[in-house]
């Protein structure tokens, strides 16, 4: 299943309880650099699960509330970096699943980011 940049963006965006989140982890911007995404299952093991701050609070607030729907994390491929989802993906890790549901980036970036505009430590 494919989905456009922007409806992914929209959706992600309604994730987020603080909208601060969205907003201050650039994910509009590093979502928006890949025209379409597609779901699928990808390994957890191929993930950076300590890439970005990582509370582990909210990770065990995660674990208690996994389930079958829970969203799937948002993977850049060419990067190799999780755009949203750190904390998913590390809830379900600790949890001892071996693989997780994402929107994968499919092509190549329309641009790069600037790398120092990026505070990593609001990252989700």
């Amino acid at each position: 299943m494919s989905i456009t940049a922007a409806e992914l963006a929209e959706m992600v965006e309604g994730l987020h309880w603080r909208p601060q989140d969205f907003e201050e982890g650039n994910i509009e911007d590093r979502i928006m650099r890949y025209d379409c995404y597609e779901l699928k299952e990808i390994p957890i093991a191929d993930l950076l699960l300590d890439e970005f701050e990582v509370d582990d609070d909210m990770v065990e607030e995660f674990m208690q509330a996994i389930t079958a729907s829970m969203p799937p994390i948002v993977f850049d491929q060419k990067e190799g970096s999780i755009i949203d989802g750190i904390h998913r993906a590390n809830a379900r890790h600790r949890m001892g699943y071996t693989t997780i549901m994402a929107y994968v980036s499919v092509g190549n970036p329309n641009y790069e980011l600037d790398e120092e505009e990026l505070d990593e430590e609001d990252w989700d």
